[in-house]
């Protein structure tokens, strides 16, 4: 008897990160579709009968990044303008400053832009949206200018529950649709349906409890040292003197093979 209840604990812990990975994974496909509805987003190479039905934004807020079409490759993925609590945060990291110095840009209030891609990742609330700025966006050309990285950053748990309706809201506090002026307040979020709580359209990030077991690493570290607490990397970029390890929430920078940021 007890022997049975302790398989049933095992086969219960091994089932329920598979069902919560699942979850996610839908959560974040069902929010995509409903966003790239919405968005209509176009890759920077289309033909040009999808270039002539772009969907075109204007920006409410100045401080969104551009990176030269030119050195977006090399340099948009560690470049993100990071959009939190209703704020927009600039990328701290080294490797931008220095990389990007010479072909990034502010983006201006009132300036128009057209999103190429979305990408949602529930696990970790975060939706992330690219961007092209191309001036004055006439629609027989609408070449891009320059190329932005939006990460826009909510409460952990909060896209488990949020609607579409709900992400739009938030994202329209950043950039919205031509068809409503600029100088228009934000869409009011929806109405909570009756017994349900309500939702805040721009969560502020919950604290999160310190815990002994959390892991540490340290400026200076090698890469194998900091591999041993954060695990193999997802992906790996030799810059040259600069590594970047790409982890599925944060990039850590190597100057020198020694650590040298966290993003």
């Amino acid at each position: 008897m007890i022997a049975g209840f302790k398989i049933a604990l095992g086969v219960m812990a091994l089932t329920l990160p598979g069902q919560r990975a699942w979850a996610e994974a839908n959560r974040a496909a069902a929010l995509t579709e409903g966003l790239t509805q919405y968005y209509r987003p176009v890759g920077i190479g289309a033909a040009s009968g999808a270039r002539s039905q772009i969907k075109l934004f204007t920006v409410r807020k100045p401080g969104i990044l551009g990176i030269a079409s030119s050195d977006a490759a090399s340099t948009l993925e560690a470049c993100p303008s990071i959009f939190r609590s209703g704020r927009l945060y600039r990328s701290p990291g080294i490797f931008c400053s220095e990389s990007a110095n010479q072909s990034q840009k502010t983006l201006a209030v009132a300036e128009r832009v057209y999103v190429t891609s979305i990408v949602v990742n529930a696990a970790f609330d975060k939706v992330n949206f690219y961007l092209a700025a191309c001036g004055e966006c006439k629609p027989d050309t609408r070449q891009a200018v320059l190329r932005s990285l939006v990460v826009f950053e909510f409460r952990k748990g909060y896209l488990a529950k949020a609607g579409v309706n709900d992400v739009v809201h938030t994202i329209g506090l950043l950039f919205t649709a031509d068809d409503v002026a600029a100088d228009s307040p934000a869409p009011a979020p929806p109405e909570p349906a009756a017994g349900d709580p309500a939702t805040p359209s721009d969560p502020a990030p919950a604290p999160t409890p310190p815990s002994a077991a959390a892991p540490i690493v340290k400026k200076g570290q090698s890469p194998a040292d900091v591999e041993k607490v954060l695990g193999k990397p997802l992906a790996i970029f030799d810059l040259g003197t600069k590594l970047v390890y790409v982890y599925p929430s944060m990039k850590v920078f190597y100057v020198g093979g020694k650590l040298a940021d966290v993003q």
